[in-house]
């Protein structure tokens, strides 16, 4: 049976150029605090890693680059700073950030995209309080990409402190991170190797670490930097132009899905359809049909997707980006996430739909 992997917003294979430089120094013994010849070669290869990432994302000498384990450590990192600020996020944000602030208030319509008049009616209500925003670029759910220009626009006006987890929007689509103060992101989305990804922040913020050890990383994040993960990370940085011109192709299957979809049953619900999303990513839900069953069904028949976020521990859990735009209880719970990557074809996506049509018919 040929397996069919639509689940690339959990982690894409390994871009094979990024493979090979992995491979062409992980056999060499590179740790950047070391004073030797070995050492100054890991710390030459950590720097321009650095230099090269900060580069590919616009970035200047106002903002420095933290090395992570990725974007969860990264996300941690840099919310778990500034105690005395007050710190509000969307409700449709990765649980990386909303377990950290405590709960998501700021609301999304219909469409997924959050809410920017009540972010400025906040700060209007709030204006005696140090406040920290964090929305993220694209949402890993339902692909949904933010109004993240206007958010930095308020983010200048009103001086608060502006935090955007970039990690599902980084060789899908254009960014523009101007006045974003923290960016957080892993590299496992756009082939990188997991286990890699960054925090990069606005130098005039007084951070504090996490990790207390050796001094590593500006003494904000101790610990041997894991430099082919790095070398890895930044190479697939150096191919993100072609890697977003891959992802762009893919919006063409994602049409066609869709309208495959709608041509067996056309109210079927597919969340955020009418914004503006990743051209990879289709949050779909099937009538009388749990996610639990569609999920056992598409594996068993060679395809592998997921129902949400990969980030929690194998479980499927209650949908509340679904709930959140205003979707009754058994449609928002019955829903599969299809993430495409460059690899896959129109042929693979007829076969889902004709495995989708047949399940949709034997439950309906």
């Amino acid at each position: 049976m040929k397996r069919i992997y639509f689940d690339h917003n959990a982690t894409t294979p390994i871009n094979d150029k990024v493979k090979s430089a992995m491979d062409s120094i992980c056999n060499i013994a590179l740790n950047s605090s070391s004073l030797h010849y070995h050492g100054r070669y890991a710390r030459k290869i950590l720097e321009n890693s650095r230099d090269i990432i900060k580069n590919r994302l616009g970035l200047d000498n106002t903002h420095e680059l933290i090395f992570t384990s990725g974007c969860t450590e990264a996300n941690n990192l840099a919310l778990h700073n500034f105690s005395e600020v007050k710190k509000i996020c969307s409700c449709i944000e990765h649980p990386a950030v909303i377990n950290v602030i405590g709960e998501g208030i700021i609301p999304v319509d219909n469409n997924g995209i959050v809410n920017i008049d009540y972010i400025e009616n906040y700060l209007i209500e709030n204006n005696t309080k140090k406040l920290l925003v964090s929305v993220m670029y694209a949402n890993n759910e339902i692909g949904t990409i933010q109004p993240i220009q206007k958010i930095a626009q308020l983010a200048k006006k009103y001086n608060f402190i502006f935090h955007c987890d970039i990690t599902q929007a980084i060789g899908r689509i254009d960014v523009d991170l101007t006045d974003i103060d923290l960016i957080t992101f892993s590299s496992h989305k756009f082939g990188g190797p997991v286990g890699s990804g960054a925090l990069i922040y606005n130098k005039i913020l007084d951070l504090k670490p996490m990790v207390f050890g050796g001094g590593q990383e500006f003494r904000l994040r101790s610990g041997t930097q894991n430099i082919t993960a790095i070398h890895g990370m930044a190479t697939a940085f150096e191919l993100i132009d072609d890697i977003k011109e891959n992802f762009t192709k893919i919006k063409q299957l994602q049409q066609h899905l869709e309208q495959s979809l709608k041509d067996i049953k056309n109210d079927v619900v597919i969340f955020g359809e009418k914004a503006a999303r990743l051209p990879n990513t289709s949050s779909i839900s099937m009538p009388k049909a749990t996610p639990e069953t569609q999920l056992i069904f598409f594996d068993l028949n060679g395809i592998s997707l997921s129902a949400g976020s990969a980030c929690s521990s194998g479980k499927i859990d209650i949908p509340r980006i679904q709930l959140s735009m205003g979707y009754p209880q058994e449609i928002a719970t019955n829903s599969v996430r299809v993430s495409l990557g460059p690899n896959n074809t129109i042929g693979d996506i007829d076969v889902f739909v004709s495995l989708w049509k047949n399940l949709y018919l034997r439950n309906n």
